[in-house]
């Protein structure tokens, strides 16, 4: 049965995070460039291919019941002679990471275990060991504080790179209804090409199943590029309510405005307007001689 080799990691903020980097080019950590800086929760696991859903809801759910934490990175030390390991020890709120890790110790993320669980941050992989010392000497008095406030699943691609395939906020979870009809909407992050300081997906679920979602990111401001609901649930409020939480992400990232780019006819302006959007900037002939607008909603 085909399987992919996943993971399960808390991501950490991004100026960190190139810290982090450097500490690793300085060990000449080998892992570099294929894997971004994290905490590991699940160690590498091979899922079938149909259990991917599965294990993705699992993650959802996990992440749903787990706070924001507040943790510190540093010193360094080792796993030597155990294993040529460097990390960074972490401290902190580390309760919640042992209970998230607990709550995914099942299903299809259940793998076998050679070490017991300690929440580290890897900045040496495979080091010689006879660098160890100087290295943990190098870095005793490192130390950083960072919010978490995502948890990521990896997938191992054939180059051995580990890229992200789905992420949720912590707590990022709401459940809203509107004539009887519950919507579960989870917040996580999109990974498209556009270059936002910060991007956003929110997936809005009705019985477990998918039934819509919205992407888009935010600079100064705050850009929707896509709200798309699922045929068979229109007209159940699902749109409404995807649109609600993408204002709310706006608010509570600053942005004073939330924009969105299309064209002149496009079938969802409509739909937009009657929220309170409106035309602010007409582009003619901007993509293929066709007209398009720029919608501007005021979020302040």
């Amino acid at each position: 049965m085909p399987r992919a080799r996943l993971g399960v990691v808390l991501t950490l903020p991004a100026p960190v995070a190139a810290e982090i980097d450097g500490l690793r080019r300085a060990l000449g950590d080998g892992t570099l460039g294929r894997v971004e800086p994290h905490l590991t929760i699940v160690p590498p696991v091979n899922v079938a291919l149909g259990g991917i859903p599965d294990a993705l809801a699992l993650v959802r759910d996990a992440a749903a019941s787990t706070p924001p934490m507040a943790l510190g990175l540093g010193p360094a030390t080792t796993f030597w002679p155990a294993t040529p390991v460097v990390y960074l020890a972490v401290d902190g709120d580390v309760d919640p990471i042992r209970r998230l890790h607990s709550a995914l110790d099942v299903g299809p993320w259940v793998r076998p275990t050679t070490w017991p669980f300690i929440p580290h941050v890897t900045v040496g992989d495979d080091v010689d060991p006879d660098l160890i010392p100087a290295a943990v000497a190098s870095m005793a008095h490192y130390r950083r504080t960072v919010t978490v406030a995502a948890v990521a699943v990896l997938r191992e691609e054939p180059d051995r790179r580990w890229v992200r395939i789905a992420d949720a906020e912590l707590s990022g979870r709401r459940v809203v209804g509107r004539g009887g009809v519950e919507i579960v909407l989870d917040r996580g992050a999109h990974h498209g090409d556009e270059p936002w300081r910060q991007p956003f997906a929110v997936e809005a679920r009705v019985d477990g199943a998918p039934a819509g979602t919205a992407a888009g990111g935010t600079d100064d401001d705050l850009w929707l590029t896509a709200l798309t609901v699922d045929a068979s649930r229109r007209r159940e409020g699902i749109g409404r309510q995807l649109l609600r939480e993408v204002e709310a992400i706006g608010r509570a990232r600053g942005c004073a405005r939330a924009l969105l780019l299309c064209p002149a006819d496009a079938t969802g302006r409509a739909w937009l307007e009657g929220f309170g959007w409106q035309v602010d900037l007409t582009l003619p002939a901007w993509r293929g001689d066709q007209p398009w607008v720029r919608l501007c909603r005021r979020l302040d």
